[in-house]
């Protein structure tokens, strides 16, 4: 289970490519904060990829000891934003909270458990008041390029291959920072796909440092 973030697909359907065979059955499920935690903590999925901020660590810190879970950073880095690449922002390396406010922020509504612990990006409607919640990433994605809208996000989306993205990240001149990671059970013993899923985002996250600056 994920939030909604393109690299994780990425790196399940390369696992999916690697170990698949001529039969699988597989389940990749993209959805709320919420329930990337309690898919993991009732064993529905055996990898949660979530992230953190200064705003929700405290809540997501507690649930993961509630529900005996351990959290473990792929990377830790500067905000980032992501724009249409005709956007007037675009072409840029970092923009600040104020050269942002003219334009809609889309970010992606958490169903029940709406409160801004539950968020997947940093608190960015607060600078805005051009909000826009969706459920998907397509329609997300659709709302950035018609609209001139920013996504806040993890910044490793098409970091793998940039010129096949059509959108590019800009680091937020901020002192906030976020964790990306993953939660597994504690003590339970993870299936070879699992393995590798976890070992696949792991080379992402190395080769977004090598070639950014975090």
């Amino acid at each position: 289970s994920a939030q909604h973030y393109n690299f994780a697909a990425r790196a399940f359907a390369q696992v999916v490519r690697d170990m698949g065979g001529e039969r699988y059955s597989v389940t990749f499920r993209e959805t709320t904060t919420y329930e990337v935690i309690e898919d993991v903590s009732r064993m529905r999925s055996e990898v949660g990829v979530l992230l953190m901020t200064e705003q929700n660590a405290p809540v997501l810190q507690r649930l993961f000891r509630e529900n005996e879970l351990t959290y473990t950073e792929l990377i830790e880095k500067a905000a980032t934003v992501y724009v249409s690449r005709k956007h007037p922002l675009a072409g840029r390396e970092a923009v600040t909270e104020e050269e942002l406010a003219p334009y809609p922020c889309v970010s992606f509504e958490q169903g029940p458990h709406n409160a801004l612990f539950f968020s997947e990006d940093i608190s960015m409607p607060a600078v805005t008041p051009k909000h826009i919640l969706v459920r998907d990433r397509a329609t997300a994605y659709d709302f950035t390029l018609e609209l001139n809208a920013y996504q806040a996000g993890s910044g490793m989306d098409g970091a793998d291959d940039p010129e096949k993205y059509p959108y590019t990240s800009l680091r937020l001149q901020s002192k906030r920072r976020i964790s990306l990671g993953y939660i597994v059970r504690q003590h339970m013993l993870l299936s070879p796909m699992a393995q590798a899923y976890i070992h696949t985002m792991e080379d992402y996250a190395e080769k977004y440092k090598q070639s950014n600056v975090t």
